[in-house]
């Protein structure tokens, strides 16, 4: 049984959190009925969620274009392959559509709180270090100094 499928009561873990976005989404959309833009996030997701758990990490949520994702810190290896191949199929995807969408990653590595929030006990991470992923910009894939260290070490 994976760890996410374990959790019930909130706890303190080292987790890798990453964000991503497509660039110039609403670019991308412009134009698309509205049945059309869930479709397109659909298949979005249908193309992020396998690469995601073949390498033991989660999506915690989506936003629109912006996924939440997450890995144990022992799997910090694994999380920066995984952001490399979703990385590549995203923008394989993006490319059916446009020349000017790419797919950017951003990722640090610390302390976050992890458990299901009612009333529907979902998973979710807060703390310092998901906002701090949360703000990191850059294109393509940025990883943040914190976690370059850590898969360093």
């Amino acid at each position: 049984m994976k760890f996410w499928d374990q959790i019930s009561e909130v706890e303190e873990r080292i987790l890798v959190v990453a964000f991503s976005d497509i660039s110039n989404f609403a670019k991308i959309v412009n134009g698309m009925s509205n049945i059309e833009t869930f479709a397109f996030l659909q298949k979005y997701r249908d193309l992020a969620e396998p690469i995601i758990t073949k390498y033991d990490g989660k999506i915690i949520k989506q936003i629109g274009d912006a996924l939440l994702i997450v890995f144990l810190e022992s799997k910090a290896k694994d999380a920066k392959a995984s952001f490399k191949e979703l990385e590549s199929s995203i923008n394989r995807f993006l490319s059916d559509y446009t020349n000017n969408g790419k797919l950017n990653i951003s990722a640090t590595v610390g302390k976050v709180a992890i458990g299901l929030l009612a009333p529907d006990k979902t998973i979710d991470v807060a703390g310092q270090v998901v906002n701090e992923a949360a703000k990191i910009n850059g294109k393509g894939i940025t990883i943040s100094k914190t976690l370059k260290e850590f898969l360093n070490t």
